[in-house]
Order: structure tokens, then sequence, then C-alpha cells
């Protein structure tokens, strides 16, 4: 006697759940790639990514810092970009950080 046969089931048991996750990675990293250019144009990338990591799955908190994560990130590029085409003085703008 053969083992009974699944119905709705297209491939092996994790199938579903691996497509489900390629999804999000997709959908995280077009977010991203979004909120990279808003912050670019005007600022405000933040409007998109926290909402998204949210629906995600992520609580509230973590989605929070994962996205500082990515503003402190940001910052440190501008610095270094300002520092390198001299435009930021360490001596007087340190005062006003």
């Amino acid at each position: 006697m053969s083992a009974p046969r699944r119905i709705g089931r297209a491939g092996p048991p994790g199938a579903l759940s691996a497509r489900i996750a390629t999804l999000n990675h997709l959908l995280l990293a077009g977010a991203g790639f979004a909120a990279s250019v808003l912050n670019t144009i005007a600022g405000g990338g933040s409007f998109l990514t926290l909402p998204i990591l949210i629906f995600l799955g992520l609580p509230a908190i973590e989605a929070n810092a994962t996205n500082r994560v990515g503003v402190v990130a940001q910052n440190l590029g501008a610095i270094w970009g300002f520092n390198r085409h001299r435009l930021f003085n360490w001596r007087s703008d340190w005062g006003l950080a």
C-alpha cells in the first residue's frame, strides 16, 4: 500500500516558505533602494523602510533599531563626503553638532 498523496502541494515541504522568504527579500531590497534614492533627493526614506520592516514581521522596536543603523551609516557617509571635498571644518563645525 502506498503513502497517501498530498493535494495542493507543488514541491518539497519548505518550498512555499522559501518562495515567500525570497519575495520578502526582494521587497526589502526594492524598498531599500527606493529609500536611498528618496534620502538622496529630499530625505525621509524612513517613511518607506520602517513600515516595510514592520509589515515583514519585525517588532516595532527592532524595526526602528534596524532602520537607525542605515541612518547612521548614511550620516557617516555624508561626513566622509563633506570631508573629502573639504566642505567640513572639524574645529568650527564640531561645535555645531
